[in-house]
């Protein structure tokens, strides 16, 4: 009778191990494969957000200051667009900034002249230096790219705007 027992048992066994396997397999693939798009999916919509933001900005600065970006570099760096100065004038950037939760910098040459960036005590990132090898792709290519969640975009000639997802920076860019 135990014989018969431990028979029905291994029965079972094999019955749920035949049936649930398969079953079980293609639950964890799909959970791999659903997480694999949904990474994919993500990735592109932030993409697509921060490209949106950073044209926003560059229309906004086209219609807000008419005129051509220069620099007056004696004796600090003034960047000028038209008559207007970016030197401390953060008010539209943090605007974005607040609305859309993404950092901007607005940068000459490969320094941030105006950001929403901040340091560890809350000061502005003025100055610091993009990447070269980041910079030299974007200013070649002249046209955005996108580098580990940082989104760069040639304004004019010598001027990049970055926008950046706040959460994840290129820290190599510091």
């Amino acid at each position: 009778m135990n014989d018969n027992k431990k028979g029905r048992t291994s029965l079972k066994w094999t019955f749920f191990i035949t049936a649930f396997l398969p079953l079980i397999v293609l639950v964890v693939a799909l959970a791999i494969l659903g997480s694999s798009f949904l990474s994919r999916t993500i990735s592109y919509e932030v993409k697509e957000q921060m490209k949106n933001i950073s044209a926003m900005v560059s229309y906004d600065f086209e219609n807000m200051y008419p005129g051509s970006y220069f620099v007056k570099e004696k004796p600090d760096i003034f960047f000028f667009k038209g008559e207007h100065m970016f030197n401390s004038d953060f008010e539209y950037i943090d605007k974005i900034h607040e609305l859309t939760g993404c950092d901007i910098s607005v940068c000459y040459l490969n320094s941030a002249v105006i950001t929403t960036i901040r340091d560890k005590d809350n000061n502005r990132r003025i100055g610091y230096q993009i990447n070269d090898t980041v910079m030299a792709e974007v200013l070649e290519k002249g046209e955005p790219v996108f580098y580990d969640d940082v989104y760069m975009t040639e304004f004019d000639a010598e001027v990049i705007g970055v926008d950046s997802n706040k959460a994840v920076f290129d820290q190599s860019a510091f």
